[in-house]
């Protein structure tokens, strides 16, 4: 299957899913958009071509439902090979991956733990969360609230290459995220008050 490219109506950042067999068969969710947000679970992972070509970062927003529901988005060059890695695995704490960077002990690269503030409010049923990168730092936004901020040195490897693919990982069996991708600040309409549709 030649892969699709989709423009939203929300933003000029291109994005093309990937109908690759190899994610295909580990249940990638290639098809499903809502709106201009690509839905993604344990089951169906998200797999998508991204282009942020004359943009000053790449932004990916994440709606995630409360109790805070564990993810992690996987970063690819243009080479294919991947760069770096953004997990949140508790309501605050995280970690980053990248690629050929520190001293590599950990899968060829090095991962860095860290905290932030509560990313779900008490009584909350979900919230969205922004994730900007681009050659010099990676950011995690709640609305205007910046939550944590790494910049990058020599010793970062891959984490500050350009992405041009971006795929998910989920841990909790019944829970769907949303996935978007903006090249403003502004936030994105709640993809809970979207029709769902299928390309």
């Amino acid at each position: 299957m030649e892969p699709k490219t989709i423009t939203s109506s929300w933003g000029a950042v291109k994005a093309v899913i990937s109908a690759s067999s190899a994610f295909r068969s580990q249940g990638t969710n290639v098809g499903n958009s809502n709106g201009g947000w690509t839905t993604f679970s344990k089951a169906d992972r998200a797999d998508l071509k991204i282009s942020f070509e004359g943009l000053e970062s790449e932004n990916y927003y994440v709606t995630v439902p409360c109790p805070f529901v564990w993810f992690k988005l996987f970063l690819f060059g243009a080479d294919g090979a991947q760069t770096s890695h953004i997990e949140l695995f508790a309501n605050n704490k995280g970690n980053i991956f990248c690629n050929k960077g520190g001293s590599k002990n950990w899968h060829g690269g090095q991962r860095t733990d860290f905290s932030l503030a509560q990313v779900c409010a008490s009584g909350s049923s979900s919230v969205q969360i922004r994730i900007e990168k681009d050659a010099q730092h990676v950011a995690i936004y709640s609305g205007e609230d910046q939550l944590y901020r790494k910049a990058f040195g020599a010793g970062d490897g891959d984490c500050g290459v350009a992405s041009a693919r971006v795929t998910t990982q989920v841990w909790d069996n019944a829970a769907q995220l949303f996935l978007g991708l903006e090249r403003s600040l502004r936030s994105l309409e709640s993809p809970s008050a979207k029709k769902k549709t299928s390309i």
